[in-house]
């Protein structure tokens, strides 16, 4: 196990790798093609179905930019549209989307290659199903992803590899919640917490001095409560999730530190028998023993109590969940390839992660950057 290097990583709870060796260093995402996401979903066929599926590849598009287009060139309400699980921007993804099958749809699912490529997108197959596709049916998704630029030649970079994918077989991957989940200034898990200690005059100071929802509290008077109920539940949704998450790594990473990822006199585990802690809401419990002790004191630090995650404004209520201590990965792989210069590499990893681990969580084992 070793420490975490990163000042960013550290102010969101993301404080130890759990292998040992140096890490490679290298860029993830220098562009959408270097980031490769295919959908592991559940969907039966069935040729008389009500439904049809669309197969989508898509770059620099979510799922949510990608849904706003079939509405609008298909004319299809937005809830019968169904998914398995969003999918990010800076990546090119494949993912399943369901819509209600119709003879008529055909011929506009064929139209809508005539704007593929402005929006970058391709349909690869359409076939009917029997059901709505809904957010149970993921089970996980396929990775492709190049790390540029790394810290040595083949031969060394390839050795550090080596090292680490034993280390981490053996000890395992702590499943942290990744950085994309605290936003481009890791910061949203702040707007969490005034939100949930109910501090609104603080957030809104914050909010101001961001560009994005600056510009939508502008017009706003000083009513503070007001401006924060007036927002978006998108975003008011995001700051809670930020905060959860990073309860969850602050409590994983003083796990780590005591016990590592191993399992300890009192833990919860959940029906396959894998080690669980709390995503703390308002319902949740708390296991005894040393887990427990980390959690008050986490929750002591933070000047909180579970009942917190009660809001008066319903739709911010929290009840809480469990949360897997270990990152679940399978199919790994990866493949050497020349950099730009004699002493720099490129890595293509390859792998399968379940739904809601984050790959940049395995790859920073790796990379240590």
């Amino acid at each position: 196990m070793k420490p975490t290097t990163t000042d960013n990583e550290k102010s969101i709870g993301l404080e130890f790798y759990s292998s040992d060796t140096e890490g490679i260093g290298g860029t993830i995402k220098k562009s959408a093609e270097d980031f490769k996401v295919n959908e592991d979903s559940d969907v039966e066929r069935d040729e008389k179905g009500e439904h049809l599926c669309l197969l989508v590849e898509k770059k620099d598009l979510t799922t949510e930019n990608f849904i706003t287009i079939i509405k609008r060139e298909l004319n299809i309400n937005g809830r019968f549209i169904g998914y398995a699980g969003n999918k990010d921007k800076n990546a090119t993804t494949t993912q399943k989307i369901s819509i209600p099958y119709a003879e008529e749809i055909l011929g506009k699912i064929e139209g809508l290659s005539l704007i593929s490529d402005k929006f970058k997108f391709r349909i690869i197959e359409k076939f009917r199903i029997k059901r709505k596709i809904r957010l149970g049916y993921l089970k996980g998704n396929f990775f492709e992803i190049y790390v540029r630029d790394c810290n040595g030649n083949n031969p060394k970079i390839n050795e550090k590899i080596s090292k680490i994918s034993g280390e981490i077989f053996q000890s395992g991957v702590p499943n942290y919640f990744g950085v994309q989940r605290f936003g481009t200034n890791y910061d949203t898990y702040i707007y969490g917490k005034y939100l949930v200690l109910r501090e609104y005059e603080k957030l809104v100071e914050m909010l101001k001095s961001d560009n994005l929802f600056s510009r939508m509290i502008r017009n706003t008077d000083n009513d503070s409560v007001k401006t924060v109920k007036n927002l978006p539940f998108f975003f008011l949704d995001i700051f809670i999730a930020g905060y959860q998450s990073y309860l969850f790594n602050k409590i994983l990473s003083k796990r780590m530190r005591k016990s590592g990822l191993n399992k300890i006199e009192c833990d919860f585990v959940n029906s396959k028998k894998e080690v669980v802690i709390p995503i703390i809401g308002y319902k949740s419990k708390f296991p005894k023993g040393e887990t427990g002790e980390i959690i008050d004191s986490v929750m002591e630090k933070e000047g909180i109590t579970k009942e917190i995650f009660k809001h008066e404004i319903k739709f911010l209520s929290r009840k809480g969940d469990l949360r897997k201590i270990n990152l679940n990965f399978r199919d790994f792989g990866y493949a050497m390839e020349s950099g730009e210069t004699p002493d720099k590499s490129d890595v293509r990893f390859k792998f399968w992660l379940e739904k809601g681990n984050y790959a940049t969580v395995l790859l920073r084992e790796f990379c240590k950057n």
